[in-house]
């Protein structure tokens, strides 16, 4: 029997404070999980990212973070956009795991396309031009 995707209206994303209990969080990534437990808030507070959770049902079953960035394109792709920069701002996502008990519920779709929605409406403040990705091969 498949898990049902949990609908985005039933998911809460907030910004990460020292207040949210992260000790059960596991996601099948040793790296991703010490994150969030050690470098997440340490990060926040040098302003290098901005952590967010995902919470559905008081319990946190995802986070994911953001930070400003710039991409470079080749010429072929600066034609076609009809600009001519060096350099394109952007938004990173540069963390994204789920809970290992929320895998394949469309948690992570959901988080990008709030992500999407972020971006748009910096976009109204700030230059952004693209979002990217940093990703892990093979998880």
């Amino acid at each position: 029997m498949s898990k049902q995707d949990i609908p985005y209206g039933d998911l809460i994303i907030v910004k990460l404070s020292s207040n949210h209990d992260l000790t059960g969080f596991r996601c099948s990534d040793d790296d991703l999980d010490e994150f969030i437990q050690f470098d997440a808030l340490p990060q926040r507070d040098d302003r290098l990212n901005q952590t967010y959770v995902c919470k559905y049902e008081e319990e946190i079953i995802a986070f994911f973070t953001v930070s400003a960035d710039s991409v470079k394109i080749n010429r072929k792709d600066k034609k076609r956009l009809g600009v001519n920069y060096p350099d394109f701002p952007a938004i990173k996502i540069g963390r994204l795991a789920v809970h290992e008990d929320y895998k394949g519920r469309h948690v992570g779709s959901t988080i990008i396309m709030y992500v999407m929605g972020l971006a748009s409406k910096l976009g109204e403040e700030v230059g952004v031009r693209f979002i990217s990705v940093d990703a892990y091969r093979g998880i």
